[in-house]
């Protein structure tokens, strides 16, 4: 995903949307959104943050320092990948790509021996009870902006920019 667009790629259509004035607001999880604000949209309206922590989901260890050597274990994140790779050495990470749903399935496959994901999201979807750990923000330090809803809209539409600034 880095190759073909990376931070911004999924939040790209839905901004051309806006621009388009196909849609009025947009709903964001703020980690998915570039830095830089797109020119003539407004992100001013953040939600109250959720959990940002990441969680470790195995169905055979109940943590990354319980996994043998050499185990597979599977992230969408570069971020997480690094810091994974400094917590253990010895593991073969590699980029698991599909919604949560899918991640889990593939885990339960054996495809993966282990998966680090985003306990807001394990949360949201009610897996909570797959998770094996949930690591300390001293252990993984989250993403800027993991755990938060951004709403976004024109700068030009007023009407909207009253509405939400009640939120």
């Amino acid at each position: 995903l880095s190759e073909i667009g990376g931070k911004g790629l999924f939040s790209k259509q839905i901004e051309e949307e806006l621009l388009g004035k196909k849609i009025d607001i947009a709903v964001h999880a703020l980690k998915d959104l570039p830095s830089k604000e797109t020119d003539g949209l407004e992100t001013k309206v953040f939600l109250k943050r959720n959990d940002p922590r990441d969680v470790f989901i195995s169905l055979n260890s109940k943590s990354i320092h319980d996994l043998k050597a050499y185990s597979v274990i599977g992230t969408s994140s570069f971020r997480r990948a690094a810091q994974l790779a400094i917590i253990r050495k010895d593991l073969n990470i590699k980029l698991i790509r599909g919604n949560v749903d899918t991640r889990i399935q593939k885990l339960e496959q054996k495809k993966f021996d282990a998966i680090v994901l985003s306990y807001a999201g394990i949360k949201i979807l009610g897996f909570e009870n797959k998770i094996s750990k949930i690591f300390s923000t001293e252990e993984m330090l989250p993403s800027v902006g993991q755990g938060v809803i951004a709403l976004q809209t024109r700068k030009d539409n007023e009407n909207v920019l009253n509405l939400i600034s009640e939120i």
